[in-house]
């Protein structure tokens, strides 16, 4: 741990304040790992997946804000791309894998996915394929909003097929009731108030698209949510939602989009409370007929209105002086808001949704610091 000796003095760890009114509070600085890249905070701030650059390739280490430090669990290849998951508000998470596929004979692709568990500090394969690049299926994760379990959807030009990851025991389970369903034209998932998945007949919803336009929604009106999944030559996925009606129309301007390739996922409207639907069980993969007890609605993670402000200062000692960038975190971004300094000498500041505590590098070593309520 020397290596983060050395670069912690840079760190002022007392979270002074400075205005008046509700100070903000940082616990001490806690080094996590060193040459780190990105971080991918859990959405309640109880965990994060980082990227650490490696001789060879890319490591993807976890960290929760009660471990010691951070520990590599997946080791990447340069080429190799991937999207984390998180699965509603656990410190476990899904990681898929996009890979050149290097033994084999024609140009292709391995998929692997994985369960990354951040407190235990452990990765766990549960699939693994390789697909020729003329079927390469595209892959989207839909997962439960309270519950560890998720629906992993395949889509190519053979058709589509579903994986469940159930809870309890944590494997991915083959549905051929989710895909009997999609072929019979039933739509979802839509989230329960039991954060169990719904699919259901009936909702009218379409989606129509252009080179530029999008359509979507139910021909009642309902509406229908697009989300544009946007894929750089880099592998960096982005999204964009867009709620429409069965009227309204969305304009995807092409000059935004030159550059990239892009997927279209639509979140079908919810049923009414009430109607007959098809619930996905979370335990076994099977769908059951239920009278729908009405959507999931997401809670407010809290956080507050923290911003992270970016402040230069001039260092004296004795007749020399040195200019550096400080990082402070501020109640708005009114003048006088009450702040408190992070560190000087920061390259990238992340925070969690939950804005609970903050992760940020120095020279490319990772530390956290807690913030108070």
């Amino acid at each position: 741990m020397k290596k983060f000796l050395t670069v912690s003095v840079l760190t002022v760890v007392s979270g002074m304040a400075f205005s008046q009114g509700d100070p903000v509070s940082l616990g001490v600085a806690k080094p996590v790992d060193i040459h780190v890249t990105q971080v991918d905070w859990q959405p309640t701030g109880k965990a994060l997946i980082y990227q650490r650059e490696e001789e060879k390739g890319i490591g993807l280490g976890v960290y929760t804000t009660t471990n010691f430090e951070g520990k590599i669990v997946l080791h990447l290849r340069k080429d190799e791309n991937e999207e984390t998951y998180w699965l509603s508000d656990s410190k476990a998470a899904l990681v898929v894998v996009h890979s050149p596929a290097l033994d084999a004979k024609t140009k292709s692709t391995q998929i692997r996915i994985y369960l990354v568990n951040a407190d235990t500090q452990t990765a766990r394969e549960l699939f693994k394929e390789t697909f020729d690049v003329k079927v390469l299926p595209s892959v989207d994760v839909d997962t439960s909003p309270s519950l560890e379990h998720a629906i992993v959807t395949f889509r190519n030009s053979l058709g589509t097929y579903h994986k469940v990851l159930t809870i309890g025991g944590g494997n991915l389970s083959d549905s051929p009731d989710l895909d009997h369903a999609e072929k019979e034209g039933m739509s979802g998932p839509t989230w329960s108030v039991d954060g169990t998945a719904i699919y259901a007949n009936g909702t009218g919803s379409k989606i129509d698209a252009s080179d530029r336009f999008v359509r979507a929604g139910g021909s009642d009106g309902a509406a229908g949510t697009v989300t544009f999944i946007a894929d750089d030559s880099k592998g960096v996925t982005s999204t964009v939602g867009i709620t429409l009606t069965g009227t309204d129309s969305a304009e995807i301007y092409s000059t935004a989009l030159s550059s990239l390739v892009f997927r279209i996922k639509m979140s079908p409207p919810v049923p009414k409370t009430g109607a007959t639907v098809m619930e996905l069980m979370p335990s076994n993969a099977i769908l059951r007929p239920i009278r729908f007890r009405g959507p999931w609605v997401t809670s407010n993670k809290g956080g507050g209105n923290l911003v992270p402000q970016n402040q230069s200062l001039v260092l004296h000692f004795d007749q020399s002086n040195a200019q550096d960038t400080s990082v402070w975190l501020t109640r708005g971004n009114q003048k006088g808001a009450p702040a408190a300094l992070v560190a000087v000498h920061v390259t990238d500041t992340w925070l969690p949704e939950a804005k609970s505590g903050v992760a940020y590098t120095i020279d490319g070593a990772l530390f956290f610091r807690s913030i108070g309520k």
